[in-house]
């Protein structure tokens, strides 16, 4: 598991900052500090990289409610939500983010934990990230990440020298001053307090249950538990930026990738018709083959041999090997993209195979002459004419001697 970055933020921007580096694995506390304040954000953002960042929001900032439903929770009670709480907070409904946390039922009844906070606010807290290039992927509140509490009792752990967190429900949670702590409890008719660090006040009518096997830093606890309620949602889901090189790079790479499918969507049609053209000649030198040897069954792969084969039967072994060089030709044109054969008619007094051709340039009829003499065969290029967007011409081709 990778570590983790935890940072916990005040209710306004020049209050101090704390931060901690947690590995989940090892169980094990990295480092922990405390910065100035918002201004001096940038001084984490190195310890940022490579590392799950978790921003932890002050209780105070953040109202949790749990909505009584008509039914059980569905996507149009979500978009309804907004009426049904607007009467029970004091500003403008629009002017607050609702995040949803557990839906659950009771007997008949329905309900669904939320949690209200300042939509500038927490905006304001993101975009400071930003900037520093620090990328929280969860958003969690503080007193709902203390250990849940058993009835009448709360969870409490001091955040500092004038402040402390109390979580009394599975839903219900608060920060505290000392010097009215003792009215919020006794309103709460919370009896004790399960303590994981010294209280910064003396508080009488409530018992004190302390830990101290359990005493730690509150991030520390923090980046152990586990919250039901993330505030990375809705509007502010969590996005993974892409890098800056895909930015700069990605009209390149589309053009690039356009000009690759166009090619290849090119060669598959050339080769698709040149694969076409070398079956036709193929199906042109059976059908001559068959016409020559009827009631002889052809084998295309070993037409070469069955040729050679049958003119030795027939004593034609010293004439000119036309069927053979038909197959050679064949063979040679399958291989050249460029060259298109038109006619083909064969010299029986001359024991000749001329070819009407069409072909892209000069060096195309250029390169298949050449490749037949390379098979033995003799051959003579008639003239040439070009018609400004390709080359027509005649080959005369000879057997071996």
């Amino acid at each position: 598991m990778r570590e983790s970055l935890l940072i916990h933020v005040g209710e306004s921007p020049n209050q101090p900052i704390n931060w901690l580096v947690y590995n989940a694995a090892e169980d094990e506390i990295i480092g922990s500090g405390q910065i100035k304040d918002a201004e001096h954000l940038n001084e984490l953002s190195e310890k940022a990289q490579s590392r799950e960042c978790t921003l932890v929001l002050p209780s105070a900032q953040v109202q949790l409610h749990t909505v009584t439903l008509p039914t059980k929770w569905n996507r149009k009670l979500a978009q309804a939500l907004p009426f049904m709480i607007e009467e029970q907070v004091a500003v403008d409904i629009d002017s607050l983010f609702i995040a949803h946390g557990d839906a659950f039922s009771e007997e008949d009844k329905h309900f669904m934990n939320i949690a209200l906070v300042d939509k500038q606010w927490l905006q304001a807290w993101l975009d400071v990230c930003d900037q520093v290039d620090i990328m929280p992927t969860q958003v969690h509140v503080d007193a709902l990440l203390l250990p849940e509490p058993q009835t009448q009792s709360a969870s409490a752990i001091a955040l500092s020298d004038d402040s402390f967190l109390v979580r009394y429900g599975n839903w219900r949670a608060a920060q505290l001053e000392p010097n009215w702590a003792g009215q919020f409890l006794h309103a709460a008719n919370i009896g004790a307090l399960d303590l994981y660090s010294p209280l910064p006040v003396d508080l009488e009518d409530v018992e004190l249950r302390s830990h101290e096997d359990k005493f730690e830093l509150p991030l520390a606890m923090f980046a152990k538990a586990a919250s039901a309620l993330n505030l990375r949602q809705g509007p502010f889901v969590y996005k993974k930026k892409s890098s800056g090189w895909i930015k700069i790079w990605r009209p390149a790479i589309t053009a690039a990738v356009i000009t690759l499918v166009f090619m290849f969507s090119v060669k598959g049609a050339q080769w698709y018709y040149y694969t076409q053209q070398a079956q036709s000649l193929q199906t042109q030198v059976v059908s001559t083959y068959e016409r020559a040897f009827p009631g002889t069954k052809v084998r295309p792969h070993l037409l070469r041999s069955q040729i050679n084969k049958a003119l030795g039967d027939t004593g034609q072994s010293d004439s000119v090997n036309f069927l053979g060089m038909l197959q050679d030709f064949s063979d040679i044109v399958q291989q050249s993209e460029e060259f298109v054969t038109q006619t083909l008619r064969f010299d029986q007094r001359r024991n000749e195979l001329r070819v009407g051709a069409r072909a892209k340039d000069f060096q195309s009829f250029a390169q298949v002459k050449s490749r037949l003499e390379q098979r033995g065969f003799e051959v003579e290029q008639g003239s040439l004419n070009n018609d400004g967007e390709s080359v027509v011409g005649e080959l005369r081709i000879k057997g071996a001697q």
